[in-house]
């Protein structure tokens, strides 16, 4: 379906700090299992579960993700995803920091885009910075035209992760 609910889960986790009710939940789960464990295993069992629980519980309270609010001022959009060969994908670029941002200044390649096996396919080369004002986008059009059918990925310049959409194009 190409939704990559993964990664947006992860990017949801890594945007936020975990809620402390959401650390209590985890927590009153483990001491469920451990008071059902404490009545039906056997005492040898149920120690070993209580060491396990409690090496999970500590990592589980000290469980803060990254936050690195630079890699989320820019979100990126693709639109469509499935298309036929000769079709325009759209690629938007929108500025959802606090202030203006100046695009890619170290590079000139705002993007580029790979096959399925990591093989460059195109670049879209900016002569300058564009600047983008807080809350607006800037949009490329791709032209599949004499590209073959397959998968293809989208890098944002100077990233080596791949935008989690992965674009098809059909015959």
């Amino acid at each position: 379906m190409n939704l990559d609910l993964t990664e947006t889960i992860r990017d949801q986790f890594e945007r936020n700090t975990v809620r402390q009710y959401e650390l209590y939940i985890y927590l009153l789960l483990i001491s469920g299992t451990l008071i059902l464990a404490f009545a039906v295993l056997e005492f040898i069992y149920f120690i070993g579960l209580v060491i396990v629980s409690i090496v999970i519980g500590s990592s589980i309270t000290k469980l803060k993700p990254m936050k690195t609010k630079s890699q989320y001022e820019l979100d990126w959009v693709i639109s469509p995803v499935e298309c036929k060969e000769g079709d325009l994908v759209e690629i938007t670029v929108v500025n959802v920091s606090e202030k203006n941002k100046d695009f890619f200044i170290e590079t000139p390649v705002a993007w580029r885009i790979t096959d399925q096996d990591n093989n460059p396919i195109f670049d879209q080369i900016i002569p300058s910075p564009i600047n983008i004002m807080q809350y607006h986008s800037y949009r490329w059009f791709w032209d599949t035209k004499g590209v073959d059918p397959g998968f293809y990925r989208i890098f944002p310049s100077g990233k080596d992760y791949y935008l989690k959409k992965t674009i098809k194009i059909t015959k």
